[in-house]
Parts: C-alpha cells; sequence; structure tokens
C-alpha cells in the first residue's frame, strides 16, 4: 500500500477510512478549518499564481531532490491528491450521506483556466462546499448540491469522456471531494508530470494490463492510448495489440472505459514488481 494508507488506512486505502472521509468532524480542529478556508478563500486565485509559477520554472527544471522533498511536505500538509479509478470514486462519493454531509458541485477551475470551458466536475463535501459559496464569481465557482447517485453519474460520464477521476486532501487525510480532469487542462497532473511533484498527484493503487488476445488493436489506431493522458501505453505494429508501461501507469482506468474489447483490466500496484513501489 502507499504511504498514506499505512499511516491512515487502518488496513484501507485512506481516502476509504471512514474516519478520513467525515470531513464535518475535521472541521472541529482549528487547524485543518484553517487549511479548508485558506483552500476556498485563496484557491483560485492561488491557482492562477500556481499555473505562472510553474510556467515560469519549467526551463529551470529539474527540481533538486531538496526542493521536491520540501514541496512533498508542503503539499501534505495543505492541499494534493491521488489518481483513483472509478470504482474508488463511487466509494467515496457514497459515504457523505453516513455522515449527513452534502456534496457541493463545482466548476473546473482548471479547465476555466486552461481551456475558457465551464465544466462542472468536480465534487467537494460540506463544509468545504460551503466556504467555496463565498468564492462566487472565483473560477472554482460554486454551482449547487448533489445528490450522491448525481455525483456518481457525474463521474460515470467524466470517465467516458476520458477525464481522471483523482481524490483531494486538504491536509492529509482529510478527504474534501473527488475532481474529474485530464491534461492539458488539470494543474496537479500538469505539477506532476512537468516537475515531478508526486503529492500533486499520487499515481492509483492499480496497474492496467492488456490481454492480447483480447486487442486488436483497434484497426490501427488504439483508442486506449488516444485515452491515457500520461504516456503508459505503446502500440507493437508487429504485433498488432498494445502494451502497458507499468512504470509510468498511473492505474486510473480510463483506457479500460474506452477499450472497445474489454481487453484492459486493473490489476493491483503490489502485484507488478517494477512498479509496486512508483507512486
Amino acid at each position: 500500500m502507499c504511504q498514506y494508507c499505512v499511516e491512515h488506512g487502518m488496513g484501507t486505502k485512506w481516502y476509504l477510512n471512514p474516519k478520513n472521509l467525515n470531513l464535518k468532524k475535521a472541521w472541529e480542529d482549528a487547524n485543518i478549518r484553517s487549511v479548508l478556508e485558506s483552500l476556498a478563500l485563496g484557491g483560485p486565485k492561488a491557482l492562477v499564481e500556481t499555473i505562472a509559477t510553474v510556467n515560469a520554472l519549467v526551463e529551470e527544471l529539474p527540481y533538486s531532490k531538496d526542493a521536491l522533498d520540501a514541496l512533498n511536505k508542503m503539499a501534505e500538509g495543505a492541499n494534493g491528491g491521488q489518481v483513483i479509478p472509478l470504482e474508488d470514486a463511487i466509494q467515496i462519493l457514497k459515504t457523505p450521506e453516513k455522515f449527513d454531509m452534502k456534496i457541493g458541485l463545482t466548476y473546473c477551475a482548471c479547465r476555466k483556466q486552461w481551456g475558457g470551458q465551464n465544466k462542472l466536475v468536480c465534487m467537494h463535501f460540506e463544509p468545504f462546499c460551503d466556504i467555496l459559496k463565498k468564492s462566487q464569481g472565483t473560477l472554482s465557482k460554486y454551482d449547487r448540491y448533489i445528490t450522491a447517485d448525481e455525483a456518481i453519474d457525474i463521474c460515470k460520464e467524466s470517465s467516458k469522456e476520458g477525464l481522471v477521476p483523482w481524490v483531494q486532501w486538504a491536509s492529509m487525510p482529510n478527504v474534501i471531494g473527488v475532481c474529474n480532469c485530464d491534461l492539458p487542462y488539470c494543474i496537479v497532473f500538469r505539477t506532476r508530470m512537468l516537475s515531478g511533484v508526486r503529492n500533486a498527484a499520487i499515481k492509483s493503487h492499480y496497474i492496467a494490463q492488456i490481454d492480447p488476445s483480447k486487442c486488436d488493436g483497434c484497426g490501427g489506431s488504439p483508442q486506449c492510448i488516444l485515452a491515457c493522458n500520461f504516456g503508459a501505453i505503446k502500440f507493437s505494429r508487429l504485433e498488432q495489440f498494445s502494451v502497458v508501461d507499468p512504470t509510468v501507469c498511473f492505474g486510473c482506468g480510463v483506457c479500460r472505459e474506452r477499450c472497445p474489447n474489454k481487453a484492459i483490466s486493473l490489476v493491483d500496484r503490489e502485484s507488478v514488481e517494477v512498479a509496486k513501489d512508483l507512486w
């Protein structure tokens, strides 16, 4: 399991531990409350500043190990996330109702900033979504409360569209919601891919595997390659099927949703020797 599951999972994934999903309870902690308020009220402005910083620093990459360690530690205490497959997103979204927490639907700030798109694909839990109401007019504009079933349907449609689900924390391990985004828009994926800050978007607990007996290469235009945000899939023209590089795969499962032959499955990351420690 990943480092955070060992520390905060109590035998399960950190984001499925009910204790970490009770954001109302976490709100009682003044330090956590401060992080949530800072993120909700200052997040959109900080996003623009982060984008500018990332752009300015691209030519200076790679960061030193000490710099990366510091950035990862900073994200751990403030805001970060982990890529998850659709089935885990569904489990997470079923939990708020158990704690009498509402789910708030918001516009994706990343897509608004990078693509000028108003796309309602981000879902945050109460009381974080209530703080977002105070941020009307900002990039991550609050829209409305939705039910768990509505949230799950949004995730399912997003997955079909090729968006990657990821669970967001505000001061690890407090889960604040589930977002759906993709490259080139997603700032957390950009930060991970461009600068190597792991805690921006930790890889999931899974690896995609392709059954060559079911894969026909989609007639030479593999849909899985088009779906993969992270460049983890290659097509063998000699063998006429696709293969996954487990050391690159984030285990989001979007390629699985796109495959017309159901040739792709997700396996536990720890079962793949070369990738089990690559988070």
